[in-house]
């Protein structure tokens, strides 16, 4: 499950939090899947996020991207290459 995090904006932030933690409460609960949390903290994923997201992905064996808020992590969750 990938988040947003913008800091200008506290009342998104609380949202955004609440809304991952119900995303991740339904896939456990309603699907039996494990979940791993990642947040991106600034307005436009870099090529280091990138990366790090990537290499959880290739630790825990992903093989889906859920992504709760803004545009940075949309754009973060669609560069991830899976093998298909």
């Amino acid at each position: 499950v990938i988040a947003s995090e913008p800091a200008d904006n506290q009342l998104h932030l609380s949202t955004v939090a609440e809304s991952c933690k119900l995303v991740q409460f339904t896939l456990a609960q309603q699907f039996g899947l494990r979940t791993v949390s990642s947040t991106v903290s600034s307005a436009f994923p870099t090529m280091q996020d990138l990366e790090e997201r990537y290499e959880l992905i290739r630790r825990t064996g992903a093989s889906s991207v859920v992504v709760v808020g803004s545009g940075a992590a949309m754009d973060l969750a669609k560069a991830l290459p899976f093998e298909r």
